[in-house]
């Protein structure tokens, strides 16, 4: 059984696979009603595409972003502050490893000591890998923090002037979430996303 309500759409979508998308849709067109379908296809698939598309342009995995929208949500941030955030920690990352700056070694070892200031070590900066390592170990730093508002100067040079704000979120834990959220499949798989967006582009 296939919902055609919100995550459980999406869930029905990634347990059936990708490759039987086009008979779902055709069988549930007679049997529902194009109307309704198309609508429910039409939101999954625009989803779909924003958070690919979100994903990467912030260079965070497709699952953990909606972990993190969720925290933001659940923790009274608004969506746009977050993903605000999150830009401003890609741009203090790629400072901090000397790209697109016209600074000197002196700067340049000034942000490597901000992300220190918050657990994130210079191989993790220069890792190449996504954000999310890089989050993981923002939030792990914040919860060991007895008064996390000490650390709101490097919170601010990272991610900008809504730092202080991300606190609430960043004090989540973020496994249980994404445990939880995955056991109410609220959360599209990265494959089927991709899926999804290809299914609109054609």
């Amino acid at each position: 059984e296939v919902s055609l309500d919100g995550a459980m759409f999406k869930r029905g979508l990634s347990d059936i696979g990708g490759s039987t998308t086009a008979f779902l849709k055709n069988f549930a067109l007679g049997a529902i009603g194009i109307a309704s379908v198309e609508q429910a296809f039409s939101k999954t698939i625009e989803s779909a595409k924003e958070l690919v598309n979100e994903s990467t342009r912030l260079n965070i995995g497709i699952e953990k972003l909606q972990v993190y929208r969720q925290a933001a949500e659940d923790a009274g941030i608004g969506l746009d502050k977050m993903a605000t955030g999150l830009e401003k920690l890609g741009s203090a990352r790629a400072k901090a490893l000397g790209e697109g700056m016209g600074g000197g070694s002196k700067e340049i070892a000034g942000n490597q000591k901000m992300f220190a200031q918050l657990g994130v070590s210079s191989q993790m900066l220069a890792g190449g890998g996504s954000n999310d390592e890089i989050m993981r170990a923002i939030s792990d730093k914040i919860k060991a923090t007895a008064n996390p508002q000490d650390l709101i100067e490097p919170l601010k040079a990272i991610f900008g002037r809504a730092g202080g704000a991300l606190i609430p979120m960043l004090e989540s834990n973020f496994e249980e979430l994404e445990k939880k959220m995955k056991s109410y499949g609220a959360i599209m798989e990265s494959q089927t996303a991709h899926q999804l967006k290809n299914l609109g582009d054609t």
